[in-house]
């Protein structure tokens, strides 16, 4: 559904083949990587170019943005709630040490205060230290 979303903003519906000067080898693997680079790092900017006028404002409060703006809107406990569930059940713990297993057990009395957190987060522009060096 996102990517659905991104193609309907950006205007790109039609699925183009891989960009096969990316696997030439340039001169030297330094050229070879600054080609890489160079196309990767334009992708955000192409697609900002893409963006069509009338996708740029929505029910969900961002009216007037412009292609030059750039939103974090609030959330909720039901989109808390389907971001848990949706983490795959492994033995592996995240950042945190805490695992998607235990999240999923206990996300009953987890989720409202954590969606007060990350609304707060956004809200006040100010993020966890730790998230800072991921």
């Amino acid at each position: 559904m996102l990517w659905h979303s991104i193609k309907n903003i950006t205007n790109s519906h039609k699925t183009k083949p891989p960009n096969q000067e990316l696997l030439s080898i340039e001169g030297t693997p330094v050229d070879s990587a600054n080609l890489v680079n160079g196309f990767f790092a334009s992708v955000g900017a192409n697609l900002a170019g893409r963006i069509l006028p009338t996708s740029l404002t929505s029910d969900r409060g961002t009216e007037g943005a412009s292609a030059e703006s750039f939103v974090l809107l609030e959330t909720d406990c039901d989109e808390v709630r389907n971001a848990i569930n949706n983490l795959k059940s492994s033995s592996s713990t995240g950042y945190d040490g805490i695992s998607s297993q235990l999240l999923k057990l206990i996300q009953e009395f987890i989720v409202p205060p954590l969606t007060d957190l990350f609304n707060d987060c956004l809200n006040l522009g100010v993020f966890p230290e730790f998230l800072s060096n991921l």
